[in-house]
C-alpha cells in the first residue's frame, strides 16, 4: 500500500517590503512522503515572495507530477508565467522550463547548493528568464523547526532577508541572487 500525502495548513500574513505587497493568503500544501519538513517549508517561503493580488499562483502536484514545478502561475490561457523549483533540479529540467514559462525561479538550498550551482551554471547560462536563489541551509534547517499541520505564519520581507514567525517559533532566511 503506497503512504499518502500529508496535508498541511497555512495561514500566510506577507509583509514584503522590498515589492510593496503586503496580503494574507491561506494555503492548503500535501507534503509528499518523500519531502522533508524543510523543503516543504522552502515551497512556502517561495509562495511568499511571489504571492501577488491576482490569487493565481498555486502549489502543483509537485514530487507527484515530474513536468510540473513545485508552485506555478498561468495566465488565464494556460501559458506559464511563472515557473518555481525548490532544490536542486538538473539542468535538462530548467532548460525545458525555460522554453515552457516565461520566467523560472530556483530557491536551492541545502549544503550542496553552492556546489550544484557551480555545477549548472555554466549550462543553463542560455536561459536568460532563469533566477537562481541560494539559501543558506542552517537558515531553511532553522525554518523546518517552523513546521506544523495547521500554522500562522507572518513572513517579513526586507533587503533579501524574509523573517517568519509562527507558534512554533521564528526563523529568518537571506534569499541570496545568483547571477550567470
Amino acid at each position: 500500500m503506497a503512504l499518502r500525502a500529508t496535508v498541511y495548513k497555512a495561514e500566510l500574513h506577507v509583509a514584503d517590503n522590498d515589492r510593496g505587497y503586503y496580503g494574507s493568503h491561506s494555503v492548503t500544501v500535501a507534503r509528499h512522503p518523500s519531502e522533508t519538513d524543510e523543503r516543504l517549508m522552502v515551497r512556502l517561503l517561495a509562495y511568499a515572495l511571489y504571492a501577488d493580488t491576482d490569487e493565481r499562483l498555486a502549489f502543483t502536484r509537485g514530487l507527484s507530477e515530474t513536468d510540473e514545478p513545485d508552485l506555478w502561475r498561468q495566465d488565464l490561457t494556460g501559458a506559464v508565467e511563472l515557473w518555481i523549483e525548490t532544490g536542486l533540479p538538473d539542468e535538462r529540467r530548467l532548460l525545458k522550463a525555460s522554453g515552457r514559462a516565461e520566467q523560472v525561479v530556483v530557491f536551492a538550498y541545502g549544503r550542496n547548493a553552492e556546489l550544484w550551482w557551480k555545477g549548472v551554471q555554466n549550462k543553463v547560462s542560455r536561459a536568460r528568464n532563469l533566477k537562481v536563489f541560494l539559501l543558506p541551509a542552517e537558515q531553511t534547517q532553522a525554518l523546518a523547526q517552523l513546521a506544523q499541520r495547521n500554522m500562522t505564519l507572518n513572513m517579513n520581507v526586507q533587503d533579501g532577508t524574509i523573517w517568519v514567525s509562527g507558534d512554533a517559533g521564528e526563523a529568518s532566511v537571506e534569499v541570496i541572487a545568483r547571477e550567470d
